[in-house]
């Protein structure tokens, strides 16, 4: 199966997790000062460093464990993320606009979830291709390991910088 395929099937899974937030019921928390905390004390640098540390490792999770489990790993990462992502959105769907003012940095942080998300796709059609593997080990055909190189995984790489500094500056600006 192509890379294109299971780039649209990574797409898939994320945007199931999405629908899956939509059917639960959430409470809307109270924001105040202690939500943005955590990063007051980081410097800008450090708050990149932290991000980008985390999506890489979920990116290379989806590629390399996606790969060794069939592309398993894959699904439930995408479908976890894109939960996660539809927590956040409904809980700010359901809020008044005045009320979503004091969730302002939420609604920045957004701008780089497509950055972000295509590079999971881009990494998680790699992790996918794991399910080819495992097909031919149990048939006759000769086996041919596709685990992706370094120069494959650069062009994903490279959106997760882009969107952990998008997200870097959103989270210090705010």
């Amino acid at each position: 199966m192509s890379n294109t395929f299971w780039f649209y099937t990574c797409l898939f899974f994320w945007i199931s997790g999405v629908f899956l937030a939509s059917n639960l019921t959430y409470i809307i928390p109270i924001a105040d000062q202690a939500v943005n905390s955590v990063y007051e004390s980081m410097s800008f640098w450090e708050v990149f460093c932290y991000l980008f540390k985390t999506n890489i490792t979920v990116g290379l999770l989806c590629c390399y464990m996606g790969y060794a489990t069939a592309g398993l790993m894959t699904v439930f990462i995408l479908m976890f993320n894109g939960y996660l992502f539809g927590m956040a959105l409904f809980v700010i769907a359901k809020l008044q606009h005045h009320e979503v003012l004091e969730f302002g940095l939420l609604i920045k942080l957004f701008g780089h979830v497509p950055l972000e998300i295509i590079s999971f796709c881009l990494f998680g059609m790699y992790g996918l291709s794991g399910f080819n593997f495992v097909l031919n080990s149990n048939s006759n055909k000769e086996i041919l390991s596709d685990l992706p190189s370094i120069k494959s995984i650069l062009f994903p790489f490279v959106l997760l910088v882009i969107a952990a500094i998008i997200e870097s500056y959103s989270i210090k600006s705010f």
